[in-house]
């Protein structure tokens, strides 16, 4: 975990941060075609300018042949959010008078390996395939628990709005959630939604994750990060503790 003897520090150099982001909007992915005539790699190779960060992690990872020959369902995190979360694990680093991240290769593979796994599943299934999840009736519409490849319980569930007066009968989006607490799995989800789904590829589905572009869209205190931000891993400081516990490379 980080220390705690610096964190004055850490909220000064967020508060500057905070500052210089004031707006918080998201992008969507765009209108794709939702059938591609090749593997789940094949499809994110094709996004240029999207997925090349995500894709050399893929390919440092050892992860490749499983987005290429196995059948999976793939949560794809675009390059803005894996370079926030690797922002801020500078940022904290740089505190600390550690070096900073500068390539990819300076993480160790398992690290990539066990973050991406948590996006992916050995199953195929479209937004269609996953059950309702209501955030505020998660009793009543509670989504579903699935073991992801690299063994942690997401959650997984397709939110309906209204419309027209009708509960439920309005636009479906399909979220990915990371359970914090598998004793309270219903109170500690930490979501991320899907911009574009559905897209089919010869050995799978690829939904594409949302990304903030609103900078680090931080508080100026480290104990309030906003988690509802998407972070590569989910947890904002998971990452940043993954890959210094395994060691960072110069």
């Amino acid at each position: 975990m980080i220390p705690v003897k610096k964190t004055g520090a850490i909220s000064l150099v967020l508060l500057i941060l905070f500052s210089s982001c004031k707006k918080s909007n998201y992008e969507d992915g765009g209108v794709l075609d939702p059938v591609f005539k090749g593997s789940s790699m094949e499809y994110l190779e094709s996004g240029k300018g999207m997925f090349d960060t995500l894709n050399k992690i893929i390919r440092f990872a050892g992860m490749e042949e499983t987005l290429r020959n196995q059948e999976v369902t793939f949560f794809a995190p675009p390059d803005p959010t894996i370079r926030l979360t690797i922002r801020l694990t500078n940022m904290l680093l740089y505190s600390y008078g550690k070096d900073t991240i500068r390539r990819v290769e300076q993480v160790k593979p398992a690290v990539w390996k066990k973050m991406l796994g948590r996006y992916m599943f050995a199953h195929k299934k479209s937004l269609n395939d996953y059950p309702q999840i209501d955030f505020f009736n998660i009793p009543v519409f509670p989504g579903q628990p699935y073991v992801s490849l690299e063994g942690s319980v997401m959650n997984v569930g397709v939110d309906y709005q209204d419309a027209g007066g009708i509960q439920y009968a309005g636009l479906r989006t399909l979220y990915l959630s990371y359970i914090r607490s598998m004793s309270a799995p219903s109170n500690s989800l930490l979501s991320a939604s899907v911009a574009t789904s559905n897209i089919t590829t010869n050995n799978g589905y690829v939904h594409v994750l949302r990304y903030a572009l609103s900078g680090l869209a931080l508080n100026p205190s480290l104990n309030d990060l906003d988690l509802s931000t998407h972070y590569f891993g989910f947890d904002p400081l998971l990452f940043y503790n993954e890959a210094l516990n395994a060691g960072i490379d110069p």
